[in-house]
Order: structure tokens, then C-alpha cells, then sequence
């Protein structure tokens, strides 16, 4: 495989929960052949979440080069921070405008009832 990609998607929005294309693979157009391929697959518009490329972190190189590579994806910041799982995330989205809340009932969906306890807005 060259790498896997996980959506939870509903009729309102479709969540990339996770996306990997193996090491040897990187660089070479798969990532953004995927993202396409669900760009056009469905009708909603799609989100994400990454890990935030401002706070301190050993990685935020890699961070800025993620949040770049879904921006020529054409993703754009939602200006939703959340922590999930106690994670400080940044909500990237296809749509014209996107809320925590517009994002909750996918949530739900994808960590069942107990989903407050995993995703929570962060200021």
C-alpha cells in the first residue's frame, strides 16, 4: 500500500480524520491525489484537524509544511481551535465557513456518545 486515508462522513460534512501515504511515497503527488479524489466524491465539503503549527513544539517545521500542503490542497483555516484527545489542533476546511459546532454531530459519529470528552474548543 501506498499509504490509507480514514473519512466520517455525513450529509453536512465529511471529517479526513487521517491521512497517510508511506515514507517512500512522500513527495510524489499521492496526497494530493487523494485529497481530489474526496474533493470530488463528496458532496460536502470536507475538514481536518492538525496539529497547531504556532505552539511550541520540536516539529513546527513539519507543521507549517503540513498546514501548507492542505492549503495547495485548497483547505483554508476554519479559525477553529479544539483539542482533541488533549491535543491542541487547528480545524482546516473545504467549506466557506465552518464552526465547532457545525463539526459536532460528525464528532459524535466518529467517538460515539461520550465525544465532549475527546473534542473540546480551545482558546
Amino acid at each position: 500500500p501506498v499509504g490509507f486515508v480514514m473519512t466520517v462522513p455525513t450529509q453536512e460534512l465529511v471529517l479526513i480524520d487521517y491521512l497517510a501515504v508511506a515514507p517512500q511515497y512522500r513527495g510524489r503527488g499521492f496526497g494530493t491525489q487523494v485529497l481530489a479524489r474526496l474533493q470530488q466524491q463528496y458532496a460536502a465539503p470536507l475538514f481536518l484537524e492538525i496539529e497547531h503549527p504556532d505552539a511550541p513544539a520540536d516539529n513546527r517545521m513539519q507543521r507549517l509544511a503540513r498546514k501548507a500542503f492542505y492549503e495547495r490542497s485548497g483547505f483554508m483555516d476554519a479559525g477553529v481551535r479544539v483539542r482533541v484527545f488533549g491535543v491542541h489542533m487547528m480545524l482546516m476546511t473545504t467549506a466557506d465557513v465552518l464552526s465547532l459546532r457545525d463539526c459536532m454531530p460528525v464528532y459524535a459519529l466518529a467517538y460515539g456518545r461520550y465525544y465532549r470528552r475527546f473534542v473540546r474548543q480551545d482558546l
